[in-house]
C-alpha cells in the first residue's frame, strides 16, 4: 500500500501544474460539448475500419472545431484525419 500515497502525490502534483499552466495561458482546457461528442460518434461509425478510439475522434472533432492545423501527437491517426503532426514527429 506505500506506492498508493505517491500516485496520489503524483496526480496531486500534475493536476496542481495543469492549473497552473491554464492559469497563465500556457494551456487552454477545451470540455467536450455535445457537437462535438456528437461528431466524434459520428467519425467514430464511419472510419470503423481504423483502430480509433472514441477519445481519437473526439479529439479530431477538438481540432477541427478550433481550426487546430498541428497537433502533438504520435499517431498516424491525425495524419489520415488531416491534421498535421508537429515538425519532426511524422511517422
Amino acid at each position: 500500500m506505500a506506492a498508493l500515497p505517491q500516485c496520489i502525490d503524483a496526480e496531486t502534483k500534475l493536476r496542481d501544474s495543469i492549473e497552473a499552466a491554464e492559469r497563465v495561458g500556457l494551456l487552454d482546457i477545451e470540455w467536450v460539448t455535445r457537437p462535438v461528442h456528437d461528431e466524434a460518434m459520428d467519425t467514430f461509425a464511419q472510419h470503423d475500419d481504423m483502430a480509433l478510439s472514441i477519445a481519437d475522434c473526439t479529439s479530431f472533432g477538438i481540432c477541427k472545431s478550433r481550426r487546430v492545423d498541428y497537433a502533438f501527437a504520435f499517431d498516424a491517426d491525425y495524419l489520415v484525419m488531416g491534421i498535421s503532426l508537429l515538425p519532426g514527429l511524422d511517422p
